[in-house]
């Protein structure tokens, strides 16, 4: 069997799988092999399956040759006559460049793929990038859930990115593109010994004598990734107890029961509330945190990621900062990534004025912290809308379901 036939039926399943009943699915391709590679083995599958694809392409602008490699996509799709969009970045790099590149992909595509409807987002990610990514976190001394394998799914900024060929290497690709002479981009950066993970990328191809190959380092990420599933659900199984969602948003955690947990489920809690309440896809360091708990548990409120953490009633409460959400406006009808109301309305924090204007807020014992920091509407000067009103609805909606809180632990 030739290498695209096999590649094709070991796939088959593996999209079945994570794709779900989803009609349009948005690819991310940037020319390169392992991305042209993905488009072009997902073309069966969309037809066999009438799934719609809408391709991609995040161009920099850090390379001359970009701008010509990102309209290479667009000639390639038009060929196929799929939908392509190119996404420019002209902001100026910022810390560590392949991390700024990144986030900046990330957060573009996201917001692509929301204003076109689309839920899910093909990634190109191959057995080779998990070897790599295990090497470059090991390095930097990473724990269980840094050394753990990629997901195959993982959902982040209100999107769910797909990666079907984590099994996959990079040579497999590159064989499959050879025989199907199907043209792609080299880009000159995979050979740049300025950026770490092109280090890395050397010392796997000439270490295999020494045992450390792409297939035991994959292997160990599968192992760990199982280890970090177990604490996951120790985790878990605390939360359903002893955390609980407020009527604000916010999260508390029984503090008598918190300090009888082991350190890692301690932080592996904290680390997940930390990141929900605040809708940042990258928890506090664990120093940072801990320091901030040890604060917390002396009845010192302290600020982590854009939270509050602080003792309220025997309990750690977890909270927005109200200095990190002051000056927030909303963006596609949303407010602080969590929260929506309808068109004829915008959200803003409570803030003091808001406050003043909520007679009874003392009763529901909530941090006054927490409240100044929660989502309201307002015309012009007179509160009009709260999440702590009774005798109806708020207009006011979290985006993220409350179910959704206790499940995320579990892919955490």
């Amino acid at each position: 069997m030739s290498v695209s036939k096999k590649l094709q039926k070991s796939l088959q399943k593996k999209l079945t799988e994570i794709a779900g009943d989803g009609k349009k699915f948005g690819v991310a391709v940037s020319g390169g092999g392992d991305s042209v590679a993905l488009l072009h083995l997902l073309l069966p599958w969309a037809k066999e399956n009438q799934k719609k694809l809408f391709v991609v392409t995040v161009n920099h602008n850090l390379r001359k040759n970009s701008s010509q490699e990102a309209i290479s996509v667009q000639e390639l799709c038009a060929k196929y006559r799929i939908n392509h969009s190119i996404l420019e970045i002209h902001e100026d790099v910022s810390g560590n460049l392949q991390s700024w590149a990144r986030e900046n992909r990330y957060h573009l595509i996201s917001e692509w793929a929301s204003g076109n409807g689309i839920e899910s987002v093909f990634l190109g990610h191959t057995s080779d990038d998990q070897a790599e990514t295990f090497l470059l976190r090991l390095a930097r001394g990473s724990g269980v859930d840094g050394l753990s394998a990629m997901t195959s799914k993982s959902y982040r900024n209100r999107i769910y990115w797909l990666r079907p060929l984590l099994k996959t290497s990079r040579k497999d690709l590159r064989n499959f593109l050879d025989e199907e002479d199907i043209p792609y981009v080299n880009d000159p950066s995979n050979e740049d010994l300025r950026f770490d993970r092109i280090k890395v990328r050397k010392v796997l191809e000439s270490s295999i004598k020494y045992g450390l190959e792409t297939a035991r380092l994959v292997e160990t990420s599968h192992r760990m990734a199982q280890a970090r599933d177990v604490l996951n659900n120790v985790a878990f199984q605390f939360a359903r107890k002893h955390v609980f969602q407020t009527k604000i948003g916010t999260v508390a955690v029984d503090l008598q029961e918190l300090k009888l947990l082991l350190p890692d489920t301690r932080h592996r809690i904290l680390s997940y509330v930390v990141k929900w309440v605040s809708d940042n896809p990258y928890g506090a360091r664990a120093k940072t945190l801990e320091n901030t708990l040890i604060s917390a548990m002396e009845g010192k409120s302290r600020t982590c990621c854009g939270c509050v953490l602080s003792k309220f009633d025997e309990k750690l409460h977890i909270s927005r900062e109200f200095n990190a959400v002051k000056n927030s406006g909303t963006s596609d009808n949303i407010w602080d990534g969590r929260w929506t109301c309808p068109n004829n309305f915008s959200i803003k924090a409570c803030g003091e004025k808001g406050l003043e204007q909520i007679k009874d807020w003392k009763k529901f014992k909530l941090p006054r912290h927490a409240l100044l920091a929660m989502p309201t509407i307002w015309r012009e000067e007179k509160l009009f809308d709260h999440l702590l009103n009774e005798g109806h609805c708020s207009k006011i909606r979290s985006i993220k379901n409350d179910k959704d809180f206790y499940k995320g632990i579990l892919s955490y």
